[in-house]
């Protein structure tokens, strides 16, 4: 077990050592006298020596730094908090997008709130809705949805079978509709 612990320390050293020329600066010349030090408890050939050496070499050892400088030096930089915010906020703004069209891949969000920006009365008798985000809506049921005017806020949730429905907030009428654009 003892051995084991040994050659991983000593990879993990001969890794950090080799990429740690690359992106060392000033003021991480601490740590690469660490890292110097690691390679010099992996030349001690007594088992305990070496394990003794390794724990106090790595007793002050500051692995977050290194893993981050590794990161960095072998391409895979950490991403920032704001820049994992962004991308989540793109994809959120993505699937909204893309809510009620027949997607195979992943699946989107199950709700989605809107403003209607038009409202047109087709020959059919049905409705069909114009959102502010740029979604046209089509009432596929017969079901009368009241008065409906621009500026009215809706919800448009997933039903049954691929179907979706629309409640529009102030009336509280729920209608079964299709996506069209």
């Amino acid at each position: 077990m003892k051995k084991i612990k040994v050659l991983a320390f000593a990879r993990l050293s001969g890794l950090m050592a080799l990429n740690w020329a690359a992106v060392a600066d000033d003021a991480t010349g601490n740590a690469a006298d660490q890292i110097l030090a690691l390679e010099r408890c992996k030349a001690v050939s007594d088992d305990d020596a070496r394990l003794a050496c390794l724990d106090k070499t790595l007793n002050g050892f500051d692995f977050e730094r290194a893993a981050k400088a590794l990161r960095v030096a072998t391409g895979h930089a950490v991403e920032s908090d704001e820049t994992k915010a962004k991308k989540a906020k793109a994809e959120k703004a993505r699937q909204k997008k893309e809510f009620g069209k027949i997607r195979i891949t992943k699946e989107g969000p199950k709700l989605i709130e809107d403003e209607i920006k038009s409202v047109r009365k087709l020959r059919t008798g049905k409705y069909l809705f114009t959102l502010a985000s740029g979604q046209v809506w089509h009432q596929t049921d017969t079901d009368n949805p009241g008065r409906v005017k621009e500026g009215m806020k809706v919800k448009i949730k997933k039903g049954g079978l691929g179907n979706y429905l629309m409640t529009i907030k102030l009336s509280r009428r729920t209608l079964r509709v299709k996506r069209v654009k």
